[in-house]
């Protein structure tokens, strides 16, 4: 059974031993916009606890943005197609 509990104690004792071997090594974060609240918190106290060169990378459009893209984009699409198909005789 997976424990987050125990994977969270394993990269943070990871990471402890990385920036002792490799002081201010560049980590990098993928924020996708949908991480969890304790993830930005476990994030910053880990970069904080040992000095951590955090890189951030995220989109330029939030998730949100995107997927009102998406589904105003599907919504075009099927309409289009309910179109052309009630139109061939």
């Amino acid at each position: 059974m997976f424990s987050f509990a125990a994977a969270i104690r394993l990269l943070s004792n990871w990471m402890h031993l990385v920036a002792r071997v490799i002081p201010r090594i560049p980590v990098i974060l993928i924020d996708t916009g949908y991480l969890f609240p304790e993830t930005y918190r476990f994030v910053d106290t880990l970069a904080d606890r040992l000095d951590l060169d955090l890189r951030v990378y995220r989109a330029d459009i939030s998730p949100a943005w995107l997927e009102t893209r998406r589904v105003d984009s599907r919504r075009a699409a099927a309409r289009a197609s309910s179109t052309t198909i009630g139109s061939i005789k």
